[in-house]
């Protein structure tokens, strides 16, 4: 791209009588311009040429030294691309199977993660809008509420420890305010703090907002933009019924705001409060609203304010909830969670940030990431008698998952081994499909068992008598499907806890049996049902309920069941050979995508750079055969890493120097190219123009720091390697 500035002056200063460098020369490039009407202007109205060498570039006569040199060092052709119509997909899911999936199979695919993904998103979008209902019903009264006329009304609306979801909440009250006929003539002002810097532009921006809402071009007569006398004035000549009008200024980040500013706003609105219906109410992210008035308010402001404080709803009991009816729905899709995916999630959010909003996003990558990278998913949607006109891809690839070969392997050492069948089930197709439908059965069986252990404890824990033992119902999913559930400490003191309720034999046995009898009842919830209406003593309905957790579905590992794969969501992979697993370091597409190592991938990226730069976007087969240089920076990585933690830049140098493979830099570069780096002061100023700006962008990377003294750097990462 060759740029061009403004004016014809600037554009009769390219040198006409260089043949190489002209643009004019069409035997050499061509200009390439699109069919735009703002292609058929002057050419003094340009800014940008796009230009493009011509292929007989390289063959014939050279252009300039710096293209022909940049050239050689990134060589490309040009291509012959398919019609935008054609090369654009009709879906943004890929075809899978090396390519071989069917086209209708991957629209199918695409359209049921949206036919999923469409009810749990109203299911969110229910949840967030009703969420602080209460809250905003109780901000309306404040604002209704005239009180003393002395005093600015004030709310302390006491928010989560996430910035991002108090600034959803503060959007949320505001949208919840319009749809209220009653205070359509509420003037709301929101406030940032990066707008409120000092009290002039605090003003500034709240006239601004108040004259934007009313539709107003109202005449300041000279005054200054920040004097607030000019929204009294408006009011008094424009609003006749001010008993009906109010003025509601947030502030929506008001921990981040300067305390001098507060202060300040607050003593002058204080002085308006008497002629105009202000309220003011303050957005804190703090959980002790007492100590924060006291270390930022001054007593003058205390003293002239009427506080009255309000509370958000808490982030975590929230996001529990939201987890559990999106996941442990029993009326839901037969979809669950991976063990492993479920302690990310879990210990994300409990042990993070708490975001809500990060959450959704999680939650979305997860279906996301399954309908995208899981070709088998559309058995979901699919009969059983219809899996079979898929094409025989799909069932090639159902014996080729990872559970299906441990199913053969764990039957090869059994000793009631059956030789046909499972000769059979590698070669008949309609003995894969029967198997298939026997595993969604069994995962429909564990799936409700699952729930219905949950449903259980949940209801236990009503009666035990130390809260420490109440757990959210995900929490309990994570223990069960982690296997960690039976033989745990907590199950042990819950039921040692109940066993101590005088209530055990009136509500916990007689009561308990209406919702288990109304959920799904399998052979162990049927048996346990039969037991506690049998037994009597305290210690033998502890049994019961503990022989009921020790059944085979619940102490069954996901991962050994058949097909697993397709009913479970796992987050994606990222290698195809999983590394070993810890718990502080689980990894998966989905947490990678919410939370990618920077560090690694910038190591990865400096050490290998073929992921990025050897694809058929950037180098065809042809450039191949001519060969690449890699970026210089690669060398200077490499040089770096084996370097101590002090380095002199002129050793430096001389190290990067003596890495690069001159003869090869010398072959990549056209005969008639003017730069022969045979001649080492050529050679000296191309390779420190390289050494310079890749020392650049390790220190824009925070690689290498400059030290005090010129003549040395210093290693940020890497140190006493």
């Amino acid at each position: 791209m060759v740029r061009r500035t403004r004016g014809a002056k600037r554009n009769k200063s390219v040198d006409s009588s260089d043949n190489d460098d002209s643009l004019s020369d069409a035997s050499d490039e061509e200009i390439v311009t699109s069919n735009t009407p703002a292609s058929n202007l002057d050419n003094d109205q340009k800014t940008h040429y796009f230009v493009t060498i011509n292929s007989k570039n390289r063959n014939g006569n050279s252009s300039s030294m710096l293209g022909s040199f940049f050239e050689t060092l990134n060589p490309f052709k040009k291509r012959k691309t398919a019609p935008a119509e054609d090369s654009i997909p009709k879906t943004p899911f890929l075809q899978l199977f090396n390519g071989q999936e069917p086209p209708e199979a991957v629209a199918k695919r695409y359209q049921l993660f949206v036919d999923t993904w469409k009810p749990q998103l109203e299911q969110i979008e229910s949840e967030l809008n009703q969420a602080n209902n209460a809250l905003f019903s109780n901000l309306l009264k404040f604002i209704d509420e005239r009180g003393a006329k002395s005093r600015l009304p004030t709310a302390y609306v006491q928010l989560t420890t996430n910035s991002a979801n108090n600034l959803r909440i503060m959007q949320d009250f505001n949208n919840y305010l319009k749809q209220q006929p009653k205070f359509n003539n509420t003037t709301v002002i929101n406030l940032m703090s990066k707008n409120c810097y000092n009290i002039k532009s605090t003003f500034r921006e709240i006239i601004k907002q108040f004259l934007e809402a009313n539709n107003e071009e109202f005449n300041i007569q000279g005054r200054v933009n920040y004097d607030f006398d000019i929204v009294r004035d408006y009011c008094i000549s424009n609003i006749k019924d001010l008993k009906s009008f109010h003025i509601l200024i947030i502030i929506q980040d008001t921990n981040s705001m300067s305390n001098h500013v507060l202060n300040q706003l607050i003593r002058i609105l204080h002085s308006y409060c008497t002629e105009l219906p202000i309220h003011l109410v303050l957005g804190l992210s703090s959980e002790n609203v007492g100590k924060w008035i006291s270390g930022n308010l001054s007593n003058e402001s205390r003293i002239i304010v009427d506080g009255n404080k309000f509370s958000s709803n808490d982030n975590i009991d929230f996001g529990f909830e939201l987890l559990d009816k999106l996941f442990l729905n029993p009326h839901g899709m037969s979809l669950i969670l991976h063990p492993q995916l479920t302690t990310i999630i879990l210990n994300r959010f409990k042990y993070s940030n708490n975001s809500i909003d990060a959450l959704i996003a999680e939650i979305k990558l997860v279906y996301m990431i399954h309908f995208y990278q899981q070709p088998l998913s559309l058995l979901l949607s699919v009969a059983p008698s219809e899996i079979s006109s898929l094409g025989p891809v799909h069932l090639q690839r159902l014996r080729k998952l990872p559970s299906f070969k441990k199913h053969i392997e764990l039957n090869l050492a059994s000793k009631s081994f059956n030789y046909s069948f499972f000769k059979s089930l590698l070669t008949d197709d309609v003995v894969l499909v029967q198997e298939f439908e026997k595993a969604s059965v069994n995962f429909g069986e564990y799936q409700k068992t699952v729930l219905n252990a949950i449903d259980i404890v949940s209801y236990l824990q009503k009666f035990g008598h130390n809260q420490s033992l109440t757990k959210h119902k995900f929490d309990l999913y994570n223990m069960i499907a982690n296997n960690k559930f039976v033989h745990s400490v907590y199950l042990n003191e819950l039921l040692k806890s109940i066993s101590k309720s005088s209530e055990l034999q009136t509500k916990v046995t007689n009561k308990f049996l209406l919702p288990i009898s109304s959920q799904y009842q399998g052979q162990y919830e049927t048996k346990l049902l039969l037991d506690l209406s049998a037994q009597k003593a305290p210690e033998d309905i502890i049994a019961a309920f503990r022989n009921y957790f020790k059944n085979p579905l619940l102490q069954k590992p996901i991962e050994e069941m058949l097909f697993n794969e397709v009913f479970t969501m796992n987050g994606g992979t990222i290698t195809q050979v999983p590394e070993p697993l810890f718990e502080e370091n689980y990894e998966n597409l989905m947490i990678n995508l919410i939370r990618p190592n920077l560090r690694s991938t910038l190591e990865h990226g400096l050490e290998n750079s073929n992921p990025y730069l050897s694809n058929p976007l950037i180098v065809d087969s042809e450039s191949s055969q001519k060969g690449t240089l890699n970026p210089t920076l690669t060398y200077l990585f490499k040089v770096y890493k084996e370097a101590p933690v002090n380095i002199s830049i002129y050793d430096f140098y001389i190290a990067f120097k003596s890495s690069l493979d001159r003869n090869k830099i010398k072959e990549l570069l056209e005969k008639e190219d003017e730069v022969d780096i045979d001649v080492d002061e050529v050679w000296e100023k191309l390779t420190y123009s390289w050494f310079t700006q890749n020392c650049f962008e390790l220190m824009m990377m925070g690689l290498l720091k400059e030290k005090p003294k010129g003549d040395h750097l210093e290693k940020a990462i890497w140190k006493g390697v």
